[in-house]
């Protein structure tokens, strides 16, 4: 059963998302052979409230393969709350938005509610960029720092970190990879994974498509055959394990 780490459902405020209601991007998700995963809303990255989408999001999954992972902007004064009412409504991850939201990713508020994530055994998803900054004409997102990501990860030592949708030449700027952090496939193209097999290992990457804002058969195409197993299966397995 292939697992999606970045799927997403909903609208997206700077342009048109044909098909992106949740019912439609699961039916596409099937047809590409991807039956589980975590899914996150997009309207909830804009919300003052993101649980007023998010909440929805996990009744419509209840009873499939899916689980959700949450939108939280840990600058809000009541974001421990909101983590403490999404554990209690059964998601599965909680997904951070400093690109959008504007935060440095090792700010004391982060940290404080990243170990309460872990505390509650919820995985911890930083979303590096939504889209191409060359797209960006609204609102320009904030460039990650991978540096200040390392530092959340080693003063969250118990919290599992899955870092999400980065280019190809920012994992270099992870290493030495904590062990508690994994990065998802969205975001990187043909041949990374054959070029830096020496630098990140393949067990610390998650398949993720970062669909509808990303195209979900090419995000599968670009997986190598002899990899899809353990990118699109076992990885996950063994990321929700720890």
């Amino acid at each position: 059963m292939y697992f999606d780490a970045a799927a997403f459902c909903g609208h997206w405020p700077y342009y048109y998302v044909r098909n992106g209601e949740l019912e439609q991007m699961l039916e596409r998700y099937y047809a590409a052979g991807i039956e589980s995963g975590l899914m996150s809303c997009l309207d909830a990255v804009f919300y003052q409230d993101p649980w007023e989408a998010d909440k929805e999001l996990v009744a419509r999954l209840a009873g499939t393969n899916w689980r959700a992972a949450m939108s939280v902007n840990p600058m809000m004064p009541w974001a421990k709350q909101l983590l403490l009412q999404g554990k209690d409504a059964g998601v599965g991850a909680v997904r951070l938005y400093p690109c959008v939201h504007d935060y440095d990713e090792d700010d004391p508020r982060v940290v404080e509610l990243c170990r309460l994530a872990g505390e509650l055994e919820l995985p911890v998803i930083i979303t590096t960029r939504m889209e191409d900054r060359r797209m960006c004409y609204l609102h320009m997102q904030r460039d990650p720092d991978m540096g200040r990501i390392c530092r959340l990860a080693q003063q969250c030592e118990h919290t599992r970190f899955l870092v999400s949708n980065c280019v190809a030449a920012e994992t270099k700027l992870l290493l030495p990879l904590p062990e508690n952090l994994w990065l998802d496939t969205a975001g990187i193209r043909t041949d990374f994974f054959l070029e830096t097999q020496q630098d990140v290992p393949l067990e610390r990457f998650l398949f993720g498509s970062f669909a509808p804002l990303q195209c979900i058969n090419s995000s599968v195409c670009l997986i190598p055959e002899s990899m899809k197993q353990q990118l699109m299966q076992d990885n996950a397995q063994n990321f929700f394990e720890k």
